[in-house]
């Protein structure tokens, strides 16, 4: 399950990177803390996250949760395939 943690922080980060959107500004969007954000792209977030906030996360990116998880799991098949 680690592998997809980290998916999830690294996904949040990309789509932030690609839309050049602020943590903050999704937060807003996304009806999370700001906190919970900033928690999950230092690390500091163990972030085995719920299906309600993945949908969360997803809908302040504007995108559907069935995108975001590919998008996740793109990056998870990526990681460990670096890992072999």
């Amino acid at each position: 399950m680690r592998v997809y943690q980290t998916a999830f922080a690294q996904t949040v980060r990309q789509l932030l990177d690609e839309r050049k959107m602020r943590p903050l500004h999704l937060a807003r969007k996304a009806g999370v803390s700001s906190g919970y954000i900033s928690e999950l792209l230092s690390g500091k977030k163990g972030s085995d996250p719920t299906l309600y906030i993945v949908q969360k996360i997803a809908r302040g990116f504007d995108m559907s949760t069935t995108a975001f998880i590919s998008q996740m799991e793109d990056i998870a098949r990526a990681e460990n395939n670096e890992c072999w």
